[in-house]
């Protein structure tokens, strides 16, 4: 699983959907809340907090509001 371009403290920590998802991210995928929630069976909540996690680690950013929010891999600076 590639994980390797990511900041090492940055990604201590993840669970395995968030590692998935980033995974799948790296490759052009870009995600929904409900997306998210569908590929792996988690709540609306669950969703939620586990994408926002990996925006507040500077690993993925969201565009979008409310229901048309879209998450992506951080481009590297």
């Amino acid at each position: 699983m590639w994980l390797g371009g990511l900041r090492l403290e940055a990604a201590t920590g993840l669970n395995r959907r968030q590692k998935e998802a980033l995974v799948d991210m790296r490759h052009g995928r870009t995600w929904s809340n409900g997306e998210y929630r569908e590929h792996f069976g988690v709540t609306a909540e669950e969703a939620r907090s586990e994408l926002r996690d990996l925006v507040s680690r500077g690993l993925v950013t969201s565009t979008g509001q409310r229901r048309w929010v879209r998450y992506e891999l951080a481009v590297k600076p």
